[in-house]
């Protein structure tokens, strides 16, 4: 079962600075194999409910893992960056954490990285496309792979530092990352009533010929591991304006249940 322990008799691990710790007293385990892309939004937030210390745990497992490699893992393997998948999906875990009273954690220390995260490149899990997602406000098609499950992605963890940034008190940090994670209505296809990808600089959209085709492939094409139906709907769910102009919802809806 993941995440697992990795922590061996005596509380002792191999950190993301190949350096051997000793888990500090009161800690159980240094946990890892998260595969954070898919369960930032289910099981995680569970874990804080059903099993509390070993939320705890996790979160403090994942700010040694910044501490000791830099950054805030995407998807880590016992003490190695996968980088697989996409997204800072972390911060989502950590925020959950962190209004359910989880606090044992440097929250400043945490945002601080955050915030290098989602404005530069950085050795482990950077954000591809940067550049053009700062520059136009999405990821550009074409350009790079999966460039509308990217933007959507930024947009959410971008909400996740503005959250961050009002827990420090830095209220104009708060309000630009807040400003930045409106960046999904970009990718707002109108006519389409879907996200769909544009090219550098264009109103252009390109939206898939068959809404319904999975493009699981995560070499290739606009969309991560799933239909542009999918994404879309994940990101309306907490939009209200768009949620209530797409009129194929109630199908969608069903079609996805």
């Amino acid at each position: 079962m993941a995440p697992t322990n990795y922590a061996e008799v005596g509380g002792v691990y191999l950190g993301m600075d190949d350096v051997i710790h000793t888990l500090e007293p009161g800690r159980e385990a240094a946990y890892s194999d998260m595969s954070i892309w898919d369960i930032h939004r289910t099981q995680a937030s569970l874990l804080a409910w059903l099993q509390p210390s070993v939320m705890g745990d996790v979160l403090l497992s994942l700010v040694d893992m910044m501490v000791q490699g830099g950054d805030l893992p995407r998807w880590p393997i016992a003490n190695v960056y996968a980088s697989c998948m996409i997204g800072n999906h972390a911060y989502q875990i950590l925020l959950d954490g962190l209004v359910k009273g989880f606090t044992d954690f440097n929250v400043s220390q945490v945002y601080g990285v955050m915030k290098l995260e989602a404005m530069t490149s950085r050795p482990h899990n950077g954000r591809d496309d940067l550049y053009n997602y700062l520059k136009y406000g999405y990821c550009i098609g074409g350009y790079k792979n999966s460039s509308v499950s990217k933007t959507l992605a930024y947009a959410y963890d971008d909400w996740a530092v503005s959250e961050f940034a009002q827990h420090v008190g830095v209220p104009e940090e708060a309000e630009y990352f807040l400003k930045r994670s409106k960046n999904y209505k970009n990718l707002w296809d109108e006519d389409h009533k879907l996200m769909c990808a544009r090219t550098v600089n264009s109103s252009t959209f390109h939206c898939p010929l068959d809404p319904e085709l999975n493009e699981w492939i995560l070499e290739s094409g606009d969309f991560t591991e799933g239909r542009i139906t999918v994404m879309t709907c994940n990101t309306l769910s907490s939009c209200g304006v768009l949620w209530r102009s797409c009129q194929r919802v109630d199908s969608l809806v069903k079609y996805e249940l």
